[in-house]
């Protein structure tokens, strides 16, 4: 800590402008926040060479990345992939939302789950049917997930044994093969 000279105001810490910036499915940004402050100081993280963790933002001690927030699918049909990703996997639909020039924010996920899986319509991406993340799923089990799925009319593989656990394939629109598993000893 800097010592105080007699008769003089504290030292301030330098002013930072921060700018974030955010855009909707890889288009140009839509909106940015321009916020002024003083840089905080870096608390100790207990890291013996003096690297303060991913876990910091400039040393406030919020969390930069807290999880996965979504995953986008390109997809033919929004309105065909809706219907399998809410009535066969039981999702539930998050946000149905035209952002116009012919796109549409179709967003669903496993209900109660931090991350959603976004359905954008490949055409108005330049992207092609199916293309995307590869989404690995868990299940608490993953036999009696097989069973409901095949109820309800999904083309699902057979469950694999592996060391780490069990998994199975399901066939979902444009070509995606949805993998889930249960952890071994889980």
């Amino acid at each position: 800590m800097r010592r105080q000279r007699p008769g003089r105001p504290p030292e301030q810490p330098p002013v930072v402008k921060v700018a974030i910036c955010w855009t909707v499915l890889q288009r140009a940004p839509v909106g940015c926040a321009i916020s002024e402050r003083s840089p905080p100081r870096r608390p100790s993280n207990g890291n013996s060479d003096g690297e303060n963790s991913i876990e910091f933002v400039h040393g406030q001690g919020i969390q930069m990345i807290t999880h996965i927030a979504s995953t986008t699918l390109y997809v033919t049909d929004q309105d065909e992939s809706l219907a399998f990703y809410r009535d066969v996997l039981g999702f539930e639909l998050i946000t149905d939302v035209d952002m116009g020039g012919g796109a549409r924010w179709l967003e669903v996920r496993p209900t109660g789950a931090q991350t959603s899986v976004v359905l954008s319509k490949a055409e108005a991406f330049d992207k092609s049917p199916g293309e995307g993340a590869y989404l690995i799923f868990a299940a608490d089990d993953v036999a009696a997930t097989v069973a409901e799925l095949r109820e309800r009319g999904a083309t699902v593989t057979d469950p694999k044994e592996e060391p780490w656990g069990t998994y199975a394939l399901v066939d979902a629109p444009d070509g995606h093969k949805l993998h889930f598993n249960q952890r071994a000893g889980r």
